[in-house]
């Protein structure tokens, strides 16, 4: 059986869109999207507007920890977020080298430390001025070895700027 498309999230959208970093961009029944390309390699992002939502685990929920209380969150800015977790090729194209056990371009990367992610993010371009990994791809975390990124619409296009 067919379920019907998610609507979007009610909520502001991003200032500018497309962004001047985009390579690609577009609407769908998830929301707003768009894509930034690095060395050949694509990273698409989605907009998660300002809002609220719960967080963490119901009480009745089975295998629940103690410290996965249920709670509101509220987003009073939106940002960009990374649609899936730093992927092989990426990893590759900014560091030169692939840390993961089990290869495949669009795999997750699974290896990697937290200095390894402060590397990643901080690595400038051979041969160009200095990109910032970590303006473009916002705040960074390792959790279960993948790595998940946010984007800051702002941040981003500074950085893109001065490409």
């Amino acid at each position: 059986m067919k379920h019907p498309a998610p609507t979007p999230p009610p909520g502001s959208p991003p200032e500018h869109f497309p962004a001047p970093w985009a390579s690609d961009w577009g609407e769908n029944p998830y929301g707003l999207w768009q894509s930034l390309t690095y060395r050949a390699v694509r990273q698409a992002f989605r907009w998660l507007p300002p809002g609220r939502f719960l967080m963490g685990s119901p009480a009745n929920e089975h295998a629940r920890e103690n410290d996965e209380l249920q709670h509101e969150v509220m987003l009073t800015r939106g940002f960009w977020l990374a649609e899936t977790a730093c992927t092989q090729a990426l990893w590759q194209a900014v560091m030169g080298q692939n840390p993961s056990s089990f290869k495949g371009e669009r795999r997750p990367v699974e290896q990697g430390s937290w200095n390894d992610v402060q590397d990643f993010i901080e690595r400038p371009n051979a041969g160009a001025e200095l990109v910032d990994i970590k303006a473009l791809l916002g705040h960074e975390s390792i959790a279960t070895t993948q790595i998940y990124t946010n984007v800051g619409q702002e941040r981003m296009e500074k950085v893109v700027a001065r490409l």
